[in-house]
Order: structure tokens, then sequence, then C-alpha cells
């Protein structure tokens, strides 16, 4: 008898808007910029915009638009948090 060996699941496609989409329109060329934004205005409006952007990072999906993201966008370091400025200075009163 052998185990069968568990899939993560991808259930969340099901609900993607994407999959009624023509899907050359989620990988146009770098500098396509009209696609793009075709593409990224799709993904704004899906409701598992969340589900498909954390997918792309963890699988590292290297192409195509996913989650209102290009491959290129992913690919990115997240940027630091940022941290209040403070004045040590002391200013006579």
């Amino acid at each position: 008898m052998t185990a069968a060996i568990a899939q993560p699941t991808r259930r969340w496609r099901d609900g993607a808007i994407c999959r009624h989409a023509d899907p050359t329109l989620f990988f146009p060329e770098a500098d396509d910029h009209v696609t793009i934004a075709q593409a990224v205005a799709v993904c704004r409006s899906c409701p598992v915009i969340n589900a498909c952007l954390a997918d792309a990072l963890d699988t590292r999906d290297g192409h195509g638009i996913r989650g209102v993201l290009t491959a290129r966008q992913r690919q990115k370091p997240p940027a630091a948090p940022r941290r209040p400025v403070r004045n040590h200075r002391q200013y006579p009163t």
C-alpha cells in the first residue's frame, strides 16, 4: 500500500477572474505598458488578488503579472520598514 503525497491546494484559482481572460494578457513584453495596465486592471477587480500574489511570491514565479505585480516588481526586495526620525538634540528653552 502506498501513501498519497498531499499536494498544496490552489482552490483559490477557481475564483480568479483571469481564468476567463486571454492568458497572453498576463505575459506582455516588459515595455508594453498598455497591456500591463490592462492586466493590472483585471487583477485589481479580482476577489483572489491576495492569494494570487502570495502564491507567486511563495513559488518565486518569475513570469507574468500576478496579484497586480509584474515579475520584475515581485523580484525586488521588500522595502525596509520606516522608523520615525527622532531628534536627540537638546534645544534651549
